[in-house]
């Protein structure tokens, strides 16, 4: 599916910059011919205005004509506007050979070129007027000296009109539609973009290799972010696995205490009750009095390290605030790809911890799914606290299927299983295993000790043979 990605994203960019690349041709050429018309408009005026002062036709005056009409044209012949002066007699045109455009031929005096007239030609500026003739635009202005008249193959786009508007509409219209995308068409938007399309690859192919490298050093960091996160887990379940030892071994320390100082206490009012203290008494309690000054010491040790180690479980809870809001924003700066696989493996993660509350789902896939989602530590308290009531339950119910009377009697878990065991519904094997299960129940719920992985095995197996559902 990555591949299949990749190769998408590199088609679609590359189609992306070919298009650019055909779409500034198209701009570029229509700029052009904008601009070429544009120039012949400016280059006709110039000429009429030139042989408007041109009042004899001989020789000198020909020439003169001549030499006007071929400033247009390249040494080679080659004609780079088409004009011609049409007199009564006769016709002069630019362009040499098969350059020529052979507007003479076509109107060979002015006679002809009259009756070619359209009766409605459209006007311009300065006296020119164009017409369209078939397939092809016309200026021309009757010049003022003599009777002859100057004509020049205009620009579509000033037939088309003055405004932009109109000139871009006619070249949707037509210039695309008669063959922009012909092979002459291409090779001359070629001849004159090939600078501008080698930039426009040039451009795409750098922005995209650093567009790509900056996907990778986001992915990079992320990823980094993500080992982080999983590393501090780590080191949160130590310290807060860390805090629960100290806090039980302090809860100890003060029940020691407490049974000591009673011990004291008794030893006092036994001693009071006495006329003379005897010398055993007073040592034992001396012995009591140090016993307790030694407890004292270890209970403040351990308050100590407890508070040390409490203060370092929410120093990397506040670091794993941190470092989830720099995940949040670098996940905005990933690909595409990456945010999809991102938030595939969110959706995972939440479809595997819904799966915990289904009835049908067996015991030990309950168990992994808590797990592939656990802090780094494989611990699984949802699916071992289900477990644990689910079997207490059940050896409550089996014992009242068995004496519905032991309903209103106060009944402990203890009790329960040796009533199983004197009733002979248990081997001594099965009452070791229950008994080991409600000890290390007691753990659990009481002081928050985790069952060994084996019991927990144990405790599993035994609830799915039996077929046995979680109440949640």
């Amino acid at each position: 599916m990555s591949l299949l990605y990749r190769l998408k994203s590199y088609a679609l960019w590359i189609s992306a910059s070919l298009l650019l690349c055909l779409l500034v041709g198209v701009i570029q050429m229509y700029v052009r011919e904008i601009t070429l018309d544009g120039v012949r408009s400016i280059d006709f005026k110039l000429i009429q205005r030139l042989l408007d002062k041109q009042s004899k036709v001989d020789k000198a005056g020909v020439e003169a004509i001549e030499s006007a009409l071929n400033t247009l044209t390249r040494s080679s012949g080659e004609v780079l506007f088409p004009l011609a002066v049409i007199g009564k007699r006769g016709c002069i045109e630019n362009g040499k050979g098969p350059f020529k455009h052979h507007l003479c031929a076509r109107f060979p005096n002015a006679e002809a070129f009259e009756k070619a007239i359209p009766s409605r030609a459209l006007s311009a500026e300065d006296g020119v007027r164009l017409m369209k003739l078939g397939q092809q635009y016309f200026m021309f202005h009757q010049l003022q000296a003599s009777e002859a008249w100057l004509l020049g193959m205009a620009g579509q786009y000033t037939y088309a009109g003055k405004d932009g508007l109109s000139r871009l509409v006619f070249f949707l219209r037509y210039r695309i539609a008669d063959g922009l995308f012909d092979s002459d068409s291409l090779r001359r938007m070629a001849n004159n973009s090939w600078a501008l399309w080698l930039l426009i690859i040039t451009i795409s192919l750098a922005g995209g290799l650093t567009l790509k490298l900056k996907h990778h050093a986001h992915r990079r960091k992320y990823l980094s972010l993500k080992q982080q996160q999983k590393d501090l887990q780590k080191s949160w379940v130590e310290s807060k696995e860390k805090s629960n030892a100290l806090a039980n071994q302090l809860k100890k320390k003060d029940h020691q205490l407490a049974v000591k100082e009673i011990e004291l206490d008794d030893l006092y009012e036994e001693s009071n009750s006495l006329e003379q203290q005897s010398k055993t008494s007073q040592q034992e309690q001396l012995r009591l009095q140090d016993e307790i000054t030694v407890i004292k010491n270890s209970i403040g040790e351990l308050d100590y390290e407890l508070r040390l180690s409490e203060d370092q479980v929410l120093l990397l809870e506040d670091r794993e605030d941190e470092l989830q809001g720099a995940d949040d924003k670098q996940q905005r700066k990933l690909s595409p790809q990456d945010k999809n696989t991102a938030s595939l493996n969110a959706r995972s993660d939440l479809e595997r911890l819904k799966k915990l509350w289904r009835l049908d789902q067996k015991w030990s896939r309950r168990q992994q799914a808590e797990a592939d989602i656990a802090p780094c530590d494989g611990k699984t308290p949802f699916t071992v606290t289900q477990a644990f009531i689910a079997f207490e339950n059940h050896i409550e119910d089996w014992v009242i299927a068995i004496n519905p009377k032991r309903v209103n009697e106060d009944s402990s878990f203890y009790s329960n299983i040796e009533y199983l065991f004197q009733q002979g519904l248990i081997s001594p094997d099965d009452k070791d295993l229950f008994h080991g299960l409600r000890i290390r129940r007691n753990e659990w719920f009481h002081q928050g000790r985790q069952p060994p992985a084996a019991i927990v095995t144990k405790l599993l197996d035994y609830l799915q043979g039996k077929n046995l559902k979680p109440l949640l």
